[in-house]
Formats: structure tokens, sequence, C-alpha cells
């Protein structure tokens, strides 16, 4: 499952993480270590209300998921997220 964002200025992908975190430390889940596969984060994943406040702020997110096989191209600056999904129905 993937959720990404438009290419945002840095004022808004501050404000986009604390909506689709609740964390208030945007700017360490920005320029922290995101990318440190199986460690526990403390950041969840987003809820159906955050993507909503994305959308009425313009941030136009998209959300959706990879089959096997099937790739993504992630423009530079855009935000994003991954997370693996088990195998039971959604």
């Amino acid at each position: 499952e993937v959720v990404m964002l438009r290419r945002l200025t840095e004022r808004h992908k501050c404000h986009a993480l604390q909506l689709l975190t609740g964390s208030s430390d945007s700017y360490g889940a920005l320029y922290g270590l995101p990318h440190q596969d199986g460690l526990r984060s403390e950041l969840g994943w987003p809820s159906k209300e955050s993507i909503i406040q994305c959308e009425e702020m313009r941030y136009y997110p998209s959300v959706f998921i990879l089959k096997a096989g099937q790739v993504v191209h992630i423009n530079k600056g855009r935000l994003h997220a991954f997370r693996k999904l088990a195998p039971s129905k959604l």
C-alpha cells in the first residue's frame, strides 16, 4: 500500500506530515531516518480521516496498492509512505 502526495513547499510538507502522522515533530519525520525497515516506528499509518484532511488542504493524496511485480516512480520531492499488507482481505 502506498500513500503519496503531490510536490509541496517545505511549510506544506511539515503540515501534511502533522496531519498524516499526528506527530508534532514533522521536521524529524522529514529529515530523520524514515527508511529504517524493521525498526519500530512511533509514527502510525495515516488514517482515513487524515487523508480526507489532506484532500481538504488540496495536498491531493494518492492512496493505492501495488500488486506483485508492479512498480511506481516517485518524483523528486514527493512525500510518500509504503507499508506491506497482510494477505488478508482489506
